[in-house]
């Protein structure tokens, strides 16, 4: 488990469901208010790494074989973007010391290199059927 700081220790789960619990992650503050969770992946989350700054960003990765992208604020979760392009499961994540680029490794042998940010566009096909649909569903990314 990895956590984003003391007041919100992160529990990625072997159900593909993030949960941060407010407090230290003791036996009381599971079952106080505050509790955050969010579906991102529809199987295990495989690692995390997180982006620290003013709203935290937090990327999952998966057996289903995608990144997440989840914007963190004191009071909720929500998942900005997919990251689409292993073919098989994510392992394994980290953020580059600029946080400007992630890397992903994949039993699928391949390093993936992805943009971090959160205003760049996402795939030109992405934002066409975006146009077509108003949907709440996280914008698909593909790697640089």
């Amino acid at each position: 488990s990895s956590g984003i700081n003391a007041e919100w220790p992160l529990r990625p789960g072997y159900n593909g469901i993030i949960t941060r619990v407010p407090g230290n992650p003791t036996r009381e503050s599971r079952t106080s208010s505050g509790i955050s969770t969010l579906q991102v992946h529809e199987k295990p989350i495989k690692c995390v790494s997180v982006i620290k700054g003013e709203g935290d960003v937090i990327i999952t990765g998966s057996l289903d074989q995608n990144l997440a992208m989840v914007r963190s604020e004191a009071d909720k979760m929500e998942q900005v973007f997919v990251l689409k392009g292993h073919t098989e499961t994510v392992n394994c994540s980290g953020v580059s010391p600029s946080q400007h680029q992630l890397a992903s490794g994949s039993w699928d042998t391949f390093l993936k290199i992805w943009t971090t940010s959160l205003n760049e566009p996402c795939d030109e096909e992405e934002k066409k059927k975006r146009r077509k649909k108003s949907s709440s569903e996280p914008l698909l990314r593909t790697p640089l």
